[in-house]
């Protein structure tokens, strides 16, 4: 069971960077919606602030155009049925031979982008929101210690199971050079954002069974009937 951020619309002006907003990520969506995964909870720590589930999509003759419709929840309140249908416009690009990579047009200035924000109740991408990035903002010791934990918590525990070999290695490689670099500050300095700069949220993908196996099945609901 996941719990709730009472903090999920955010004020107009701050934070200024984009990691803070729902995003939706167009490559990892149609690599997730492939697998049947086609909810998406939009989580700050343990607490959801947003669900967006695809509902299908659409095709346009033969052009590498098509759109694909999903009902979008920013729930801050597990008792609000707020939900909005949002269509987006895919741009199909050729990748390799046999694999194709899709884009989404930005409402805003049209663009091709692979990420789109939602902020100030609209789905953006980060320059039409005028959103930095969350690492332009921090300290670049904090920067520095957040990938040392990131590769320390992959494989602290020696190499998941999984992983390739050659992987493995590589960021062994990578880790001993993030830490060297640690040590020429001499561990000083911080380690941790301020609070300002930790309201990042992250997307799980999942499948509708999925969902309702956590505790959250109430995120499909009016969506079975679309």
């Amino acid at each position: 069971m996941f719990g709730f951020d009472a903090q999920a619309e955010l004020p107009r002006a701050s934070p200024r960077y984009a990691e803070a907003y729902p995003r939706l990520n167009f490559t990892q969506a149609q690599t997730q919606i492939g697998k049947g995964k086609s909810v998406c909870l939009f989580m700050r720590g343990t607490g959801v602030v947003g669900s967006c589930q695809f509902l299908g999509c659409e095709r346009h003759g033969n052009r590498p155009v098509r759109s694909t419709y999903c009902t979008f929840a920013p729930t801050w309140n597990q008792h609000q049925e707020v939900s909005i249908e949002v269509k987006f416009w895919l741009i199909e690009r050729q990748v390799g031979v046999n694999y194709t990579r899709e884009y989404a047009r930005c409402p805003g200035c049209g663009g091709t982008k692979t990420v789109l924000a939602y902020s100030r109740k609209e789905w953006k991408c980060r320059q039409c929101h005028d959103l930095l990035h969350r690492t332009h903002l921090i300290d670049p010791r904090v920067r520095l210690a957040e990938k040392i934990g990131v590769i320390e918590a992959k494989i602290a525990s020696g190499r998941p199971k999984g992983m390739h070999n050659a992987t493995f290695e590589r960021m062994q490689r990578e880790l001993k050079k993030l830490q060297r670099m640690w040590a020429k500050t001499l561990g000083e300095g911080r380690k941790v954002a301020s609070l300002e700069h930790n309201k990042v949220v992250e997307a799980h993908w999942m499948t509708p069974d999925e969902a309702k196996a956590k505790g959250m099945g109430w995120v499909l609901k009016g969506y079975e009937s679309l």
